[in-house]
């Protein structure tokens, strides 16, 4: 049945009565130092403490009950959906598209979509802190269409066009959010720290996927096996679902993602392990990322 309710007078329409449309950019690729280790992938897909960086943002428009979002993934559409799965994981319609287009362009191409309730373009190339609802309520008390939210260094890659008829937008308005953690993703060393500052709660809003435990013992909550007699700072340790670590494996400051096979007496410190990664008793590993059967070592 067709609904005739007049909708409310657009000056009159707020952001704090219906959110805004949220676009991800997820298109942008690693850059030459991470494509040696994970390929030629999109900064969105990388992991970290055991959710992509685009599940994190996904997260945060989920926590705020958005109702709409459309992810621009670029030529591997396909791949991002099978990571991020359907509507109801996250609560809202979710629309993945092969498209790539910078925030500008899309402030014009999808303009048409602000006349109601609004535009808010996300970069998904970089991690950032929880800081959209303080975006959005400062940008709900600027007098201007368009805003930009900026930290000391510069943009953090959100954008909000309010609802608005004008044909025509003049450059965005800077609001700027104070102390928000950022981190470029630039280089293996970044994506490391990013991992490690994310587990200790340097991130405001955002959590590993498992809750980072001290104990062990045959069976935990995050469904691995740990064997007793496994050793080490426990503190600094998140263990994915569906591990396993041998007797007497010495674990310090260590990320295990899915699926990872650590054989009795092998030695980890600082590193992060990928997925679908297994290391032997022979191994004495620090300050290490590990993918795929590689080892990379940090300088």
């Amino acid at each position: 049945m067709k609904n005739n309710k007049p909708k409310a007078p657009l000056k009159n329409r707020s952001l704090n009565e219906t959110k805004p449309v949220a676009i991800v950019l997820a298109d942008t690729l690693v850059g030459e130092e991470l494509r040696e280790i994970f390929g030629n992938v999109e900064l969105a897909s990388l992991m970290i403490a055991g959710r992509s960086v685009l599940e994190h943002v996904l997260i945060e428009l989920q926590d705020l009950n958005f109702d709409q979002c459309i992810v621009l993934a670029g030529s591997n559409a396909a791949g991002i959906q099978e990571m991020v799965g359907s509507d109801g994981r996250w609560g809202m319609t979710l629309t993945v598209m092969n498209y790539a287009r910078s925030t500008e362009q899309i402030l014009s191409e999808f303009k048409s979509l602000s006349e109601e309730s609004g535009l808010l373009v996300i970069e998904a190339s970089k991690l950032r802190g929880h800081c959209l609802r303080e975006f959005l309520s400062e940008a709900q008390r600027s007098e201007y269409s368009l805003l930009e939210a900026r930290d000391g260094a510069g943009a953090i890659g959100l954008s909000l066009l309010k609802p608005t008829l004008a044909s025509f937008v003049i450059n965005p308005m800077p609001i700027v959010i104070e102390s928000m953690k950022i981190n470029n993703l630039s280089s293996a060393q970044d994506f490391h720290k990013a991992n490690f500052d994310l587990m200790s709660g340097a991130f405001v809003g955002l959590e590993p996927s498992v809750v980072v435990n001290n104990q062990f013992g045959r069976r935990q909550h995050w469904s691995s096996h740990v064997s007793k007699g496994v050793s080490g700072n426990w503190s600094d340790v998140m263990i994915d679902k569906r591990c396993q670590i041998g007797r007497q494996a010495l674990l310090n400051t260590v990320i295990l993602n899915q699926d990872v096979y650590v054989e009795s007496r092998a030695s980890l410190d600082n590193t992060i392990v990928m997925p679908n990664s297994v290391i032997s008793s022979t191994h004495r590993i620090s300050n290490s990322i590990i993918n795929k059967g590689a080892v990379f070592q940090l300088g």
